[in-house]
């Protein structure tokens, strides 16, 4: 029975098929977790990020492009860690400014430090906000 079903074209991909349902999907590069009901940062992107973070924050001055990246990965954090744009506003305005500017590199001091400094909490968070 199997073997017409095959034939059919009835269980295309029977490889990739599962008889136990994981309760953790990859889904636009998080960790979709259904039985917490949310959605989760994996190692690498956490990894990733820390990385440019603290290559930021060794540095005493950042260019454009290096901001665009840091804005583009907390932005892209957001279904993992709800209200993470509210937390980048000194990085936009330093954006802006580049834009608007002569000046190839923006200085971390102040607000724009203090702000790439904060999202540190990353690299201890665990925790979850559910869906709901």
């Amino acid at each position: 029975m199997c073997y017409l079903l095959i034939e059919a074209g009835y269980f295309i991909g029977i490889a990739k098929s599962q008889w136990v349902a994981s309760r953790v999907l990859r889904f636009l590069g998080f960790l979709c977790d259904s039985s917490r009901q949310a959605f989760l940062l994996p190692d690498d992107k956490r990894l990733k990020f820390s990385s440019l973070r603290e290559q930021m924050l060794a540095s005493r001055s950042i260019g454009l492009k290096m901001l665009q990246r840091f804005a583009g990965k907390v932005i892209s954090f957001s279904l993992a860690v709800p209200g993470c744009k509210l937390y980048i506003r000194e990085t936009f305005k330093a954006i802006f400014q580049l834009n608007r500017s002569s000046r190839p590199f923006a200085c971390i001091d102040g607000d724009l430090g203090a702000e790439i400094l904060y999202w540190r909490f990353l690299d201890e968070w665990m925790d979850c906000l559910p869906w709901r």
